[in-house]
Formats: C-alpha cells, sequence, structure tokens
C-alpha cells in the first residue's frame, strides 16, 4: 500500500477546499494492520479509527450478479475511482482526501457524517438549509472546474462541522473530468431527485429551494437554463413512473427512498429555474 499523490500534495496545500481538515500523518504499518483486519470483516466498505482519527477503506469487491453488471470488473472499477478522486482532488475539487491506495482497495480520511444521514435523524433541523446550500456551492465549484461528478445524491456528500463545507465521496462511473452543462445539468437533477426522495414534502421543497439558490448564485453561467432544459427533455419520465408511483403508495408506503415520487417533483422544481 502506497501514500497517495493527493495527500502528498495535501501536505504542500493544506488549506486546498473541500477536504476534510488536515490530520496526523499515520505510520504506513499501522494504517495496513488496519487496512488487514478490515479486510477480515469482508464487506466493501469499512470504516476505521487508527491513531485517534477516522478512515474509510473501500475494498474491490462484487460479488453480487447486480454489482458485477452495473459496475463491471471490480479491481477496474476501483482503479478508476482512484485516478478520478487523485485528478479531481489535485485541481481542488471539494472530495473526499485519498490517502492510501492498494492493488484492491483504498483508503480516504473521513469527512464527516453524510447529508442523508443528517435528513434521516434530524428532518427538522433548522440547520439543514444552510448546509444543502453548502452542498449547492460545492457542486457548484465542482462545475467551475468542468468536472461531474455522475451520482451526487445525499449519501455521497459529506458534512464537514470544522469548515462547514460539504464533500463529495463515491467518485465512480458517471464523474467525468470534462463535462459540458447536460451532464452538469444531471448532476443537480440528481442531487434535488435525492433530497424529495428521502423528504418528499414541504420541508424537502424548502431544502431544494436552498440548494438551488446556491448553486446557481456560483454555478458556471447558463447552468439555470440548461436544468430547466433537462427538466423539459425529461418530462415524459414523471408519465412513465405514474404506475410506479402507485405501487410504492399502495404496497410500500413505508419505504424510506421514495425515488419515484421524487421523480416529477424534480422535473417541476427544475423547470421553474
Amino acid at each position: 500500500m502506497s501514500v497517495s499523490p493527493t495527500a502528498r500534495a495535501r501536505e504542500r496545500a493544506p488549506g486546498t477546499r473541500g477536504h476534510a481538515a488536515p490530520g496526523r500523518m499515520v505510520a504506513a504499518p499501522t494504517l495496513e494492520r488496519a487496512v488487514a483486519q478490515a479486510r477480515a470483516r469482508d464487506r466493501r466498505v469499512v470504516g476505521m479509527d487508527v491513531a485517534g482519527q477516522r478512515f474509510w477503506v473501500k475494498f474491490a469487491r462484487g460479488k453480487r450478479w447486480a454489482v458485477q453488471v452495473s459496475k463491471g470488473d471490480p479491481r477496474r472499477a476501483l482503479a478508476q475511482e482512484v485516478a478520478l478522486l487523485g485528478a479531481m482532488g489535485a485541481r481542488g475539487a471539494p472530495v473526499a482526501e485519498l490517502v492510501a491506495v492498494g492493488t484492491d482497495h483504498y483508503v480516504t480520511r473521513d469527512a464527516g457524517p453524510t447529508l442523508a444521514a443528517m435528513l434521516a435523524t434530524a428532518a427538522d433541523d433548522p440547520a439543514l438549509p444552510d448546509r444543502l446550500a453548502a452542498a449547492g456551492r460545492a457542486l457548484a465549484a465542482l462545475h467551475r472546474l468542468g468536472m461531474a461528478h455522475g451520482r451526487p445524491y445525499l449519501r455521497d456528500l459529506c458534512w464537514q462541522e470544522a469548515t462547514r463545507e460539504v464533500s463529495f465521496i463515491d467518485v465512480e462511473r458517471g464523474a467525468r473530468l470534462e463535462a459540458g452543462p447536460r451532464r452538469r445539468a444531471r448532476d443537480v437533477a440528481l442531487l434535488v431527485m435525492s433530497i424529495f426522495a428521502l423528504v418528499p414534502d414541504a420541508r424537502g421543497a424548502t431544502l431544494a429551494d436552498a440548494f438551488l439558490a446556491a448553486y446557481f448564485a456560483a454555478a458556471p453561467p447558463g447552468m439555470r437554463a440548461a436544468c430547466a432544459g433537462f427538466a423539459r427533455r425529461w418530462r415524459w419520465l414523471a408519465v412513465v413512473t405514474a404506475p410506479l408511483r402507485w405501487h410504492e403508495a399502495r404496497f410500500r408506503p413505508n419505504r424510506r427512498w421514495k425515488e419515484y415520487t421524487a421523480v416529477p417533483l424534480t422535473l417541476a422544481r427544475l423547470r421553474r429555474g
């Protein structure tokens, strides 16, 4: 296992936007022992407490056929994610800090709780709109660098209390280092959809408004129109998913992730610009 170039770059520029506050260096053998213990748990992502600091290790595993179909070869997918995280971090994007890389895993420094977890535990927290606004600024920062995250669901956004900023994790197949307005608009739509999927009511609308207001204020020129255009092009999804919404309401009313309910809410909000 080797220390990543991103981590070395961070030592030279500790104020890089978007990463967790700098932590103490951990000796490579100590980190390797922690990774070996995490490997024995036979899980894809494992949290580790090492020398009083929190890290996460992600392994190249895809035993389930659905994972293999969606992500392809696990080692190749992980190598691609490592390359994307390294490139994004080197360019100053708000992504999790890559600490170490092995042949079948990588380690990142903990970047705080996810916004999805915060909504699950305290959806009425008056601080949440400010945190969604921070998410808007973070996504705008990524887009100003010409990039796209690919799947910015709230479970992929971490809140850093110390800096009051948001970082992205799980940069996978949909991420791009060079992305045009349509792919960036897709990022915005997926993030708004993840809000409504978790909170499909007036509270969700408030959070979506907070996110979009901050995003459009800091986004590259033309993104408001690009998002409205995206919603118009995909408006047929609201019709196609209507039976699925009925099924969800009738047979799975207690399901926490209401993806189909979120589709028309997202499209209607983006069309407003």
